[in-house]
């Protein structure tokens, strides 16, 4: 028991390089995508109406509902 050798087949991804490191292709697009997604989340809380309620929201929330932000809608 135990003096068997096992191999396994695994799948070699070549990698490449990305400003001298070289990386997975997979990585690269996974780091893309992070890219792509702080971009749209950046943009969606500082571009738009709801992005602006949001922050008062969590800024000072009883400002906000003097202010006649339906707190409702913003805190679920």
């Amino acid at each position: 028991m135990g003096r068997n050798n096992q191999s396994y087949q695994l799948l070699l991804v070549p990698a490449q390089e990305f400003l001298g490191i070289k990386f997975e292709r997979y990585r690269l697009i996974v780091m893309g995508l992070v890219v792509v997604a702080v971009t749209v989340l950046h943009f969606l809380l500082q571009k738009t109406k709801l992005g602006k309620v949001m922050r008062a929201v969590a800024n000072n929330i009883n400002l906000a509902r003097v202010s006649e932000i339906n707190i409702e809608k913003v805190v679920l």
